[in-house]
């Protein structure tokens, strides 16, 4: 995750945005974290044939590759909370496995994945 995926979930924790798991959205209940990233990034989407790459999420339609390529997430990778070697992730489902499985907040999603802060 680049600098700005872990900016747009940094801010989420800091507005106090209530956390999902197992949904994207829910207007009662807030977003998930790959949520948050999608509703940030706003419509990715302007219509057209869609592709398997499609997420629907209600109304709206979010095109993975777009939220790929803006918010860095290419690649595989372990997971860093289960205990040894095990299936390796993409970016996308490994923050949904974090968010849901392990119950982690957008802080520590933010915090984990995404880049580490230069010290001046």
């Amino acid at each position: 995750m680049n600098a700005r995926g872990r900016d747009v979930l940094v801010q989420a924790a800091l507005d106090g945005r209530p956390q999902t798991t197992g949904i994207l959205y829910h207007k009662d209940e807030g977003h998930c974290a790959l949520g948050i990233l999608a509703a940030a990034a706003g419509p990715l989407w302007e219509g057209g044939e869609r592709s398997p790459n499609m997420l629907v999420w209600g109304p709206a339609v979010v095109d993975l590759t777009a939220l790929i390529s803006l918010y860095g997430l290419e690649g595989w990778q372990e997971c860093p909370a289960c205990p040894g070697p095990g299936p390796g992730y993409s970016a996308i489902d490994l923050i949904t496995h974090l968010n849901d499985y392990h119950r982690w907040d957008f802080l520590t999603i933010a915090r984990k994945l995404g880049p580490e802060e230069s010290t001046p």
